[in-house]
């Protein structure tokens, strides 16, 4: 009965590790255009420029996930670059063990 027990359990934990993803797969196109968006993001924060720094073929580039919407692009422009800073600039600090205390 123990056996049981324990081969319900890993199927159980393998279904809710693998299979309750409330993310859905990303199509080859949309991880292109994230990939695209992600370029021009890094590029900008290399050089220290904003959304309103960018050149009109970046800012083409960045917004066509977007439908025109530059309110909305500006804001994950915005939200990319900071993440970009908090990581690069050593923001990110361990949470445990010897070095996080």
């Amino acid at each position: 009965m123990e056996r049981w027990k324990t081969l319900a359990l890993l199927v159980f934990t393998g279904i809710l590790l693998g299979g309750c993803s409330s993310e859905p797969v990303k199509t080859e196109e949309e991880m292109r255009l994230l990939t695209e968006q992600n370029n021009v993001v890094a590029n900008a924060y290399r050089e220290g420029r904003g959304f309103d720094q960018l050149t009109p073929e970046e800012k083409e580039r960045f917004m066509k996930g977007f439908n025109g919407d530059e309110a909305k692009a500006r804001k994950a422009f915005e939200k990319a670059a900071e993440g970009m800073s908090y990581f690069f600039g050593g923001g990110a600090k361990p949470a445990a063990g010897p070095t996080g205390r």
